[in-house]
This record gives C-alpha cells, sequence and structure tokens, in this order.
C-alpha cells in the first residue's frame, strides 16, 4: 500500500536547519508553504518524488545528508525493496521538491570530501595512538576518540558562520556534534575536556579546506582544516576561552598548565556558592559539580575548554577570563599545600 502524504507542519523549522540549510524561519516557512501547496494541487508529485528516491535515480544525490539520513533506516532494504522500505515521508519528499524549484535551492549538509580519508595521531593524555577514516558513502571507522564506538556515520553542515561536523550512531539515538573551525590543510586538532590532540591526514591528492566543496566563504577561506570542539548529549555546551598567551601578553614559552588547578578550584568555588542559592534540585546537581570540578576544565595547548553546569554556564562564560587574569596576577591563589 502506497504511503500517505500530509502537509508539512509550520512553526517549527529545526527540522529544516538539520538536514538541509540554514535559513531565516520567514524563508523556511515561505518554502513549506510552496512545498504544502504543491502537494495539494498536484498530488501526482508525491509518487513522481518517491520515484525519484530511488538508488538507480540518486546517485547525483549520495553525500548530501538527507539522502544519507534517509537510506540509512534500512540499508538493506532499501537496496533489495527501495524506498518504501524506508518509510518515506512528506519529510524526505520535500528535498525532491527543492530540486524543482526555479530559485534552485543548495543543501549544505553534505559529506566534505576535504575529510575523506585516513587520520592519524596520538592522545595528549596517555599517548594512545588515535586513528579516524571518513569515507565517502557515509561510514566512518574510528580507534582512539572519544566517541561512541556505535558511531557509524559522518557528515559537515555548513551554517555560513560554522561548520559543525556530526557523527551519527545507531538510528534513533542522537548525534554526536563538534564546531569546526579551519586550521591547516591536512591537520585536525581535537579539543576536549580532559585531552587535546592532532590528526595528520595520511596524504591528499591536493591540499583542501573543509568547506570548499561547498563553495568557500570567509571563514573557510582564513585556512585550510578544522578545529573540532565537542558538545555533548546532556544539553551542557562547551566554552572555550581566547588564546591564552594573547589574554595575558605572554612570551611564546607561556604554557597555561600552572593554570589549571586554581581555574579549577575557581569553578567549584563558582559552583558552590551557586549551590548556595539553587532550588533543592539544582543544589544537589551543583553540590555533585564541587566534586566533579577537575573534569569540567582541560588546559588544550593553547587555551582552556570548560563544560559548566548549565545553570551557571553565563555566569562563567562571562567571568572566567576575569578568573586567568586574576590567577596571572596573583589575586586568587589556593590554599596552603
Amino acid at each position: 500500500m502506497d504511503p500517505s502524504f500530509g502537509p508539512l507542519p509550520l512553526g517549527d523549522f529545526a527540522w529544516l536547519k538539520l538536514y538541509y540549510f540554514d535559513v531565516d524561519d520567514e524563508v523556511a516557512a515561505w518554502m513549506v508553504r510552496q512545498f504544502n501547496k504543491t502537494l495539494a494541487e498536484k498530488p501526482d508529485s508525491a509518487r513522481r518524488w518517491l520515484d525519484e528516491l530511488a538508488a538507480d535515480k540518486s546517485k547525483h544525490r549520495r553525500g548530501l545528508r538527507w539522502y544519507e539520513s534517509f537510506t540509512f533506516r534500512d540499508p538493506e532494504g532499501f537496496r533489495e525493496l527501495g524506498p518504501l522500505a524506508c518509510a518515506p515521508s512528506s519529510y524526505d519528499l520535500f528535498h525532491l521538491y527543492l530540486e524543482e524549484s526555479p530559485l534552485a535551492w543548495t543543501p549544505n549538509v553534505t559529506l566534505d570530501p576535504a575529510l575523506v580519508g585516513r587520520w592519524t595521531g596520538v592522545r595528549n593524555d596517555d599517548q594512545r595512538p588515535v586513528e579516524v577514516i571518513f569515507r565517502i558513502d557515509a561510514s566512518l571507522d574510528q580507534a582512539g576518540l572519544p566517541l561512541d564506538t556505535f558511531a557509524q556515520q559522518w557528515c559537515v553542515y555548513d551554517g555560513g558562520a560554522e561548520l559543525i561536523l556530526r557523527f551519527l550512531e545507531r538510528p534513533g539515538r542522537p548525534m554526536t556534534e563538534w564546531t569546526v573551525m579551519p586550521l591547516s590543510s591536512q591537520k585536525v586538532q581535537l579539543v576536549l575536556p580532559g585531552n587535546s590532540f592532532e590528526l595528520t591526514h595520511d596524504g591528499k591528492g591536493e591540499p583542501s579546506y573543509v568547506g570548499e566543496w561547498l563553495g568557500g566563504g570567509e571563514l573557510r577561506a582564513r585556512a585550510t582544516g578544522l578545529r573540532l570542539l565537542g558538545r555533548v548529549r546532556d544539553e551542557r555546551r562547551w566554552l572555550a576561552t581566547g588564546n591564552l598567551r594573547k589574554l595575558l601578553g605572554a612570551g611564546p614559552n607561556f604554557s597555561g598548565e600552572t593554570f589549571l588547578r586554581p581555574l579549577v578550584a575557581r569553578y567549584a568555588a563558582c559552583a558552590r556558592e551557586a549551590a548556595e542559592k539553587a532550588n533543592e534540585a539544582d543544589a544537589d546537581a551543583l553540590r555533585a559539580e564541587v566534586f566533579a570540578a577537575a573534569d569540567r576544565v582541560a588546559w588544550a595547548g593553547d587555551r582552556f575548554v570548560l563544560l559548566p553546569y548549565p545553570s551557571v554556564y553565563e555566569e562563567v562564560q562571562a567571568q572566567v577570563e576575569g578568573w586567568l587574569l586574576a590567577i596571572h596576577k596573583g589575586e586568587f591563589r589556593l590554599g596552603p599545600t
């Protein structure tokens, strides 16, 4: 039995920005209204679009995140039975409407060729080897990364102001997202609380930068490669300070590792003070945060990366550079050891 395709909802356009491209809500609303109008006035469009999703007609769509997500629901069923095996909905047909639009919309969620290949390095905390292999079919292999062992797919989202590298685990599980900042042609730096390390590409035919395939832009033109900052799944947000040497006006031999213990202590004090004013549920979590403070702050080679409790994120964001300046001036010290 053929599936039934109904109009897409108006008001929440996160799905459009996740799988296709980043546009203002007003533009997204217009696009969705046009799609819904086409479904209503030309009902045969749904069947035609569904036929277009077949593998033999979609080779040019390989690498686009929306398409890989669709086929990833049931790869074997898709190969053997076609699009119906993946339980298609109106969301899956939306891109087919975009392809036919005379406005020539271009999605910017993709599998970027600049990342394809084998990357190797070592972790700075225990010198363990690290390896990740990105393939153009969206699959990946990795060893040594702080990443779920079930991570099976990857993609890059170009939002204009930033690039995001996404790792998708098993169907139904959330994605792990890492913000992407260009560094160099064949090196990436991974920065996570507790460790940081560099990966080097085994060898590209031509130097290329992530985002180049998508048309480039000011962000991508500054350099080639990536800096990746992780984001966890419990809604905490990563917070990276600016370059500490520049902040303090320090020389080239400066290392921020001596700041780590006092910064951990200052964050613990911030959590303790917040616990005294918080409601019961938050207070318990913040008191636990005091004892976990050392796991929430990491030195990442040229800056600190913190993972504050959500209710103190804005306070930490506003004060962390002041804390570092105070530590540098000797105005904040640890107690007797």
